[in-house]
C-alpha cells in the first residue's frame, strides 16, 4: 500500500487528474501540491501532507479497516532540485521518527539529456538536470529505443560525468512499462549506505554502478555498450586497469601518478576522479577518497567533516562514505549526508580477518577532488 504525493509547478494539476480513476480504486489518496515547487524550499505542505498521510492509515489500522502503509511515493517535477526535499526526512522531528529514504529515482530522457544538461541558464540558477542525476540512487534511462548509438553512449557517459556511482537501467517506459519489476524501484534501501555495508567486501564505492537492459537486444541502441553489468571493457581510459571488469564499467577514470593497478588495489591512500568522455563540463562531478590498510582517526576525521561543511555545503550534493575509524577499537562507520545535513554512524568492530578499507564518496559542483582526497588520506594512522 503506497500513497503517492504529486507535486505541480504549473497553475493546473495535470498528472492527478489522471491518476484519478487509479485513486478510486485504492485506500490511500494522491495528495496533489501545487503551489510551487517543492525544492524551493523545507515546505510546509510537505511535512502536513506527510504528517496526514501517516496519521490517516495510522487511524484506519487501530480501527481495523485497512492495511499498514508500506511507503509514501513523492512525485517532484522535471524542475526540482532533490536536496531540500531529502533535507526534510533530516530535519522535520516527525518525518525522521516515522519515515526513511528509500531511494531516489531519477528518469533520464536519453533523446534531451545532453541538450537540457548543457542548454545556458541564467547566472547563479542550478543546473537541474545534473543535481537530479547527483542525488539519484537509480537512474532509468528512458527513450532508449529512439536514441541512436552515438546519442545513447553519450548520455550514458554524461550522466557518468555527474555520478559514477549511480546504477542505470536502460528501458523505453511508453512502449514497456512493465519492463521493470516493481521490486526494483521500492522497498531498496538504496539510500541507506548501512545495508548496502552489509555486502561486505562486495561493496567498492570505487566502482561504477552497472548498467542494464529492460528490451530485448534487438530493440536497444546497439553499439559497444555492453551488457549485463556495464560498458565493455573497451571503454576503460586505463589499459592497466585492475578494477575488475565483469562487464566493465565503461568510463575513463583518472588516477594520481602513483596509482598502481597492476594488482588490482589503489595503494594505501588516494582517490579516483571519474570523468566519462563527456567534453560538456556541467561543474557536477563525483569523486571517491580512499584509504586503504590504515584505519582513520576519528578526531581528525571530524576536522575534515567541518572543514568540507564549511567549505562546500551548499555545493555537495549528496555524500557517503564507509570508513574504518579508531575509537577505543577499530569499528565501521557509515558515513550519510545531504549538503550540511550530516550522519555518522558507528557499527561493528572491524572484522579481524578483513584489511582496512576507507572509501568516501562526494558528489557536488566545483569540489576540488585533489584536496578532499588529501584530507582523507591525512586522517590515516
Amino acid at each position: 500500500r503506497y500513497a503517492v504525493i504529486e507535486n505541480e509547478i504549473g497553475a493546473v494539476g495535470v498528472d492527478n487528474v489522471l491518476l484519478e480513476g487509479y485513486n478510486k480504486r485504492t485506500e490511500e489518496n494522491i495528495t496533489l501540491l501545487d503551489n510551487g515547487c517543492l525544492c524551493c524550499t523545507v515546505r510546509g505542505d510537505l511535512i502536513d501532507a506527510i504528517k496526514g498521510i501517516v496519521k490517516s492509515a495510522q487511524e484506519r489500522l487501530k480501527e481495523g479497516e485497512g492495511k499498514s502503509l508500506d511507503g509514501i511515493l513523492i512525485e517532484t517535477t522535471g524542475m526540482a532540485d532533490p536536496g531540500p526535499i531529502c533535507k526534510t526526512f533530516y530535519g522535520d522531528d516527525f518525518a525522521m521518527s516515522h519515515c526513511k529514504i528509500d531511494g531516489v529515482i531519477t528518469v533520464v530522457d536519453a533523446v534531451h539529456f545532453i541538450e537540457q544538461l548543457t542548454r545556458e541558464r541564467s547566472e547563479g540558477t542550478v543546473n537541474e538536470s545534473a543535481q537530479q542525476v547527483a542525488y539519484a540512487d537509480k537512474v532509468l534511462l528512458n527513450k532508449v529505443d529512439a536514441a541512436s548509438p552515438e546519442k545513447l553512449q553519450d548520455t550514458l557517459d554524461a550522466i557518468r560525468g555527474v555520478n559514477y556511482l549511480v546504477p542505470i537501467t536502460q528501458c523505453s517506459l511508453g512502449k514497456k512499462p512493465d519492463a521493470i519489476p516493481i521490486g526494483d524501484l521500492l522497498g531498496i534501501d538504496a539510500f541507506d549506505l548501512g545495508k548496502l555495508a552489509e555486502e561486505g567486501d562486495a561493496l567498492d564505492l570505487s566502482v561504477c554502478g552497472e548498467v542494464r537492459e529492460t528490451a530485448p537486444q534487438e530493440e536497444q541502441a546497439a553499439g559497444g555498450h555492453g551488457h549485463g553489468g556495464g560498458h565493455g571493457h573497451e571503454d576503460c581510459g586505463d589499459k592497466d586497469c585492475g578494477h575488475g571488469h565483469d562487464g566493465g564499467h565503461g568510463h575513463g577514470h583518472e588516477c594520481s601518478d602513483s596509482c598502481d593497478h597492476g594488482d588490482g588495489g589503489h595503494g594505501n591512500a588516494h582517490g579516483h576522479s571519474h570523468k566519462a568522455k563527456f567534453r560538456h563540463d556541467s561543474g557536477v562531478g563525483s569523486f571517491v577518497c580512499e584509504v586503504k590498510d590504515k584505519a582513520l582517526d576519528q578526531a581528525k576525521f571530524n576536522e575534515f567533516l567541518s572543514a568540507l561543511l564549511e567549505a562546500h555545503a551548499v555545493d555537495l550534493y549528496r555524500y557517503k562514505g564507509i570508513v574504518a575509524m579508531k575509537r577505543s577499537g577499530v569499528s565501521q562507520f557509515v558515513l550519510q549526508g545531504v549538503h550540511e545535513m550530516c550522519e555518522l554512524t558507528k557499527g561493528d568492530a572491524w572484522p579481524a580477518d578483513k584489511p582496512f578499507k576507507s572509501q568516501v564518496v562526494l558528489i557536488g559542483r566545483n569540489l576540488p577532488s585533489e584536496k578532499w582526497q588529501g584530507g582523507v588520506a591525512e586522517c590515516a594512522l
